[in-house]
């Protein structure tokens, strides 16, 4: 009687650290946003995400692509924790045509 409940207790584990998958989405987004603005001297239209990880930032005339670079976890914090992963976005140069 205790192993089944042990199995189901042990089995749920997993489920409760996993973070929603649109919850990661949504802090890649805030920041495609964030770093194309720096860059951009025009409001954004629109984010596109053309693969993982990689996504197209349009503002009027102007293109610009924004990637999400993973971050290591730090050595001396051990194993990552569960929940977001950490990354920082980078912006490259916009891409303007008349």
């Amino acid at each position: 009687m205790l192993l089944p409940v042990c199995a189901v207790l042990l089995g749920a584990v997993p489920a409760l650290a996993a973070l929603p998958p649109g919850a990661q989405r949504a802090k890649e987004i805030a920041a495609v946003v964030e770093a194309a603005a720096l860059r951009l001297d025009r409001p954004i239209e629109s984010v596109r995400l053309i693969e993982p990880f990689r996504y197209d930032v349009q503002a009027g005339p102007c293109h610009l692509e924004v990637r999400i670079i993973a971050l290591p976890p730090k050595p001396e914090n051990g194993p990552a924790p569960p929940g977001p992963m950490p990354f920082r976005a980078v912006a490259g140069e916009p891409d303007c045509r008349p």
